[in-house]
Parts: C-alpha cells; sequence; structure tokens
C-alpha cells in the first residue's frame, strides 16, 4: 500500500515554476538603518538649534527637543548633557531617560 510519489501534472509544475521565480525576482534589499533625520552625531550647528529650541520655550523635556529637532531621543538627552556641561542650561529634573531642562536665568 502507499506505492510511490505521484508525478505532478504539466500545469501544476509550470505554476509552481513560476512561483519560485516570483520569489527570487521580489527579493527586497536590506536597507542601512539611520536616525531619521540621518543625524547621529553631535556638532555645532545642532546645539544651536538645540539651544534656540531650549530658550523659546520655558522647560522642555528630552521628548520635545527630539522631535522638534528630528533626531533621536539618545541623541537628544548627548545633547542635553553636552548643553548642561558647557553651563548653557540648567537641568530640573532627571528621571531615567527623561531629562526635564530650562534655560539659564
Amino acid at each position: 500500500m502507499g506505492g510511490g510519489k505521484k508525478k505532478k501534472t504539466i500545469t501544476a509544475a509550470e505554476k509552481a515554476q513560476k512561483k519560485e521565480e516570483a520569489k527570487e525576482v521580489k527579493k527586497p534589499e536590506k536597507k542601512e538603518k539611520s536616525s531619521p533625520a540621518g543625524l547621529t552625531e553631535i556638532d555645532e550647528s545642532l546645539l544651536n538649534k538645540a539651544l534656540s529650541t531650549i530658550k523659546s520655550s520655558d522647560v522642555v523635556t528630552t521628548h520635545q527637543l527630539a522631535t522638534t529637532l528630528g533626531v533621536r531621543m539618545s541623541l537628544a538627552r548627548k545633547l542635553i548633557k553636552e548643553l548642561s556641561t558647557r553651563k548653557e542650561i540648567r537641568v530640573v529634573d532627571k528621571f531615567r531617560s527623561l531629562y526635564i531642562v530650562r534655560k539659564l536665568s
């Protein structure tokens, strides 16, 4: 009982071959990940933009700064740390990754 494996019909074999060819054509190429604005490092122009954003409002959080500048949260945290070491802004409060900063008066 059981016998051997049945042969595919000609049309079924053609369909299977077409599916295989379509799979080979459709393979997408992997893209390199980058930040939304393509910015991954701190430079003077980005620091100046961050400083002007902070000065324009009373209190700024890390998330607000990241969305305003179009950068990642990690880069926004680095910007805040850099500006606070330069004594240009003051960190009001910090909880885990959330910084609340304000301009120096």
